[in-house]
């Protein structure tokens, strides 16, 4: 007889704490602890507790199979969630902040074997500020950790330095992005610090000098360009004419 006063304790605390899921105020508002499911199944889609129909404390999703998929601490200050999502295999994806439910500040990025891709900087849901990406394969040399590009943003677009690494650490490739497109002038290197090339840029097209260099620091190549076209020598010896004329830079 006690065993079975036991069990019927168990059963009606069960039908309980079933009834009390997914309830909703005389506003239709949710209140407590939700879970939904996906449809025709038992599995969770997410798991967590409403307040006044805002979530609240810690939501938990998961994939079809079962495992999960995210973790999203709401509540935090400044309308902020911290945010951890998952790959299938419960290897961590990406950890960083949700202010109003957009990404926002520092974000990691993992690969599914578990290395660090990325650490990039979010605002009201895009790139703002610094980036920096990272080699996937041996990612440590002497102990230090291997930077492939740095990258920074204004509203999504690339919009200032560019630099790219080699493996070694030594610098591949620098420039300026301006509003998502190259200017000024780039710099290309080989993996042993010697420069490869110059190439001037105008709104992303090649304009102006570009120079390229055989690994021994001697002059290869020099070719002029103007929005993107390669003038030919004809063409260059009256342009470069015109330009002493005027005394106006090439380059311009």
């Amino acid at each position: 007889m006690k065993y079975v006063f036991s069990f019927l304790l168990t059963c009606l605390a069960v039908l309980c704490a079933t009834a009390q899921l997914n309830q909703t105020d005389a506003k239709g508002k949710k209140q407590g602890p939700w879970q939904k499911n996906y449809p025709g199944t038992n599995i969770p889609q997410y798991r967590g507790q409403f307040i006044d129909d805002l979530p609240t404390g810690l939501f938990t999703y998961y994939f079809e199979s079962g495992q999960k998929q995210a973790e999203i601490q709401h509540g935090l200050p400044n309308k902020t969630a911290a945010v951890l999502l998952y790959y299938e295999n419960g290897q961590v994806m990406s950890d960083g902040f949700y202010k109003s439910g957009r990404k926002d500040s520092l974000w990691y990025n993992y690969a599914m074997s578990g290395e660090l891709m990325s650490a990039e900087n979010y605002k009201n849901d895009v790139h703002e500020g610094k980036s920096i990406y990272y080699y996937k394969e041996g990612q440590y040399l002497e102990n230090k950790l291997q930077v492939r590009s740095v990258q920074y943003w204004t509203n999504d677009e690339p919009n200032g330095l560019f630099e790219e690494y080699f493996y070694n650490g030594k610098l591949k490739l620098t420039g300026t992005y301006k509003n998502g497109e190259k200017i000024g002038l780039w710099s290309e290197y080989y993996n042993t610090g010697q420069l490869q090339a110059r190439i001037n840029y105008k709104n992303d097209l090649q304009h102006g000098w570009t120079t390229s260099y055989d690994k021994f620091g001697k002059t290869q190549s020099r070719v002029m360009y103007r929005d993107g076209y390669a003038l030919s020598e004809s063409e260059l010896k009256v342009f470069l004419e015109r330009c002493k004329a005027k005394n106006i830079d090439p380059n311009q």
